[in-house]
């Protein structure tokens, strides 16, 4: 999974409009279109900004789990 469907999962588990998530991280929402429908990537302010709104870490938020 992308980090771009990682995020639209996490709007959606949110019940969170694409505007709102734009609204609440101060991200233009076509960057965040981008992210989702075109597989572009965040830097890391901008996942750190994402990460807060959806209250998870970032390796949550990347699907990182941790070492064996």
């Amino acid at each position: 999974m992308t980090i771009g469907q990682r995020i639209n999962l996490k709007r959606l588990q949110k019940d969170m409009s694409m505007r709102k998530l734009a609204d609440k991280a101060n991200i233009p929402q076509p960057t965040i279109y981008a992210w989702i429908a075109r597989g572009t990537h965040p830097d890391i302010d901008a996942l750190c900004k994402i990460a807060d709104v959806f209250e998870c870490t970032l390796d949550e938020l990347v699907g990182r789990t941790a070492a064996k």
